[in-house]
């Protein structure tokens, strides 16, 4: 999930009903770099990627939040 904010990761993972273990790294680039806009996604993945080791063919969802509460979705083939 794109780290936009504490509340903005709290209200989507209750939303989705997640657990913390599945966005902490959402939190950790977070609290390490802060909300730098439409990039900290990509800190996201590459943490997720060097963290979790996705194998081939498992699937993600990647989540961002824009200006006005944009919400984007994209689903990701590893």
């Amino acid at each position: 999930m794109h780290p936009g904010g504490r509340r903005i990761l709290d209200s989507v993972r209750e939303a989705l009903a997640l657990s913390y273990s599945q966005v902490e790294i959402s939190y950790d680039v977070l609290g390490g770099r802060g909300n730098v806009g439409t990039a900290s996604i990509f800190y996201v993945l590459d943490e997720t990627i060097q963290r979790r080791r996705p194998r081939r063919d498992e699937r993600g969802l990647m989540i961002t939040v824009g200006p006005g509460v944009t919400v984007g979705l994209m689903l990701l083939l590893f």
